[in-house]
């Protein structure tokens, strides 16, 4: 028969101990923090041709929703020009412009 240590004879938990528990994973290896990728930013003229967008002010210059350009992007179908920096996804303005005008069909010269 097991007997029941009352909370008197427990020694007390040390915040450290307690701590470190919180931040080892399941297979009881500690958790290493990763490097931040958001720090990591193209240098952003204000404005002109040279100004580098994210999802929404690309989506919103290719009139596509930034979902549909992250599909695209994905399967490269269309072949949209971007850059990746860690996991962050740039546009280039003036690129992004270039790649429309070599999308035209047809019309009048």
């Amino acid at each position: 028969m097991q007997t029941q240590i009352s909370t008197a004879e427990r020694p007390p938990l040390r915040a450290s101990a307690f701590e470190s528990k919180q931040r080892r994973t399941r297979s009881g290896r500690r958790k290493t923090k990763k490097p931040q990728t958001r720090n990591l930013r193209p240098p952003n003229k204000s404005g002109g041709e040279d100004e580098w967008l994210r999802y929404a002010g690309a989506a919103q210059l290719v009139h596509k929703t930034p979902g549909s350009l992250r599909y695209e992007i994905c399967i490269g179908r269309l072949g949209i020009p971007y850059y990746k920096i860690g996991k962050a996804v740039w546009f280039k303005r003036s690129e992004l412009l270039a790649w429309m005008q070599s999308c035209k069909r047809g019309g009048v010269q």
